[in-house]
């Protein structure tokens, strides 16, 4: 059995929640650079909008077709990982149950060892 002077007291973390860390915001800054590189390749060294020329506003909404292709796969990719991961957890979540189902098991038998035994006396009332 587990006493109070057996578990070790966690020290309280009061420390305010960190800013976002580089880890944290560089795939944000790099779609954004991307994007953004994508954008000026398209409208300044192409020049899509210099004439009325259907043929090149054609190439202009052709050229999104590769960064759709390319989000769509990332998108698909990281709901693919979503669902590993989550699978995991849960067959961590499933396994941590059941030992808690057992100690809850043994918490009771050994309370019942422990325990004296209870008499219990009825009375009956007669009119």
């Amino acid at each position: 059995m587990v006493s109070d002077s057996d578990i070790e007291p966690t020290p309280a973390d009061n420390s305010p929640p960190s800013a976002l860390t580089l880890f944290d915001w560089w795939p944000i800054a790099l779609v954004l650079f991307l994007y953004g590189a994508f954008f000026f390749v398209v409208l300044f060294c192409l020049g899509p909008f210099s004439g009325t020329d259907w043929q090149r506003r054609g190439m202009l909404g052709d050229s999104f077709g590769v960064l759709s292709a390319l989000f769509n796969g990332l998108a698909f990719a990281g709901l693919i990982i979503a669902i590993i991961i989550q699978s995991r957890e849960l067959k961590l979540q499933r396994q941590q149950l059941m030992l808690q189902g057992r100690e809850l098991v043994a918490q009771r038998r050994e309370a019942a060892i422990d325990s004296p035994p209870q008499r219990r006396s009825f009375h009956l009332r007669t009119n």
